[in-house]
């Protein structure tokens, strides 16, 4: 990958960290004080999905859609790889890869932000 790339990457997942880190759910992009779904952006959120973050983050940096996916696809190869997760996606084939992993099959935000930090590199 490109330095510049890297950079990109690690400043998008950094953020994305910072958000799960404040607060994590699951079912919903994003969720209110009394546990309402909502959009990520909005002012009220005070917790997010993987995915919910992500969309956050990419609305603050105003990052491409095309970089987005590519986020995206790193994700997606990174939640593949972990055991059950074939069974998960049979669950629920409608969803993003990085929500099979949220929603799932990840018991608690450790797992998310493992998960994160794994596309990193």
């Amino acid at each position: 990958m490109e330095e510049k790339v890297k950079e990109v990457v690690k400043s998008v997942t950094e953020r994305v960290i910072k958000l799960l880190e404040k607060g994590w759910t699951k079912g919903a992009p994003a969720r209110r004080i009394n546990y309402l779904p909502c959009y990520p952006d909005n002012p009220e959120a005070v917790s997010w999905c993987l995915l919910g973050a992500l969309d956050k983050t990419k609305r603050e940096l105003n990052l491409s859609p095309t970089f987005t996916e590519f986020i995206n696809d790193r994700l997606a190869v990174a939640a593949g790889q972990r055991p059950g997760f074939k069974e998960a996606l049979a669950k629920k084939p409608y969803l993003r890869y990085g929500a099979v992993f949220n929603d799932l099959m990840a018991k608690d935000v450790s797992e998310v932000i493992a998960l994160v930090r794994e596309i990193q590199a």
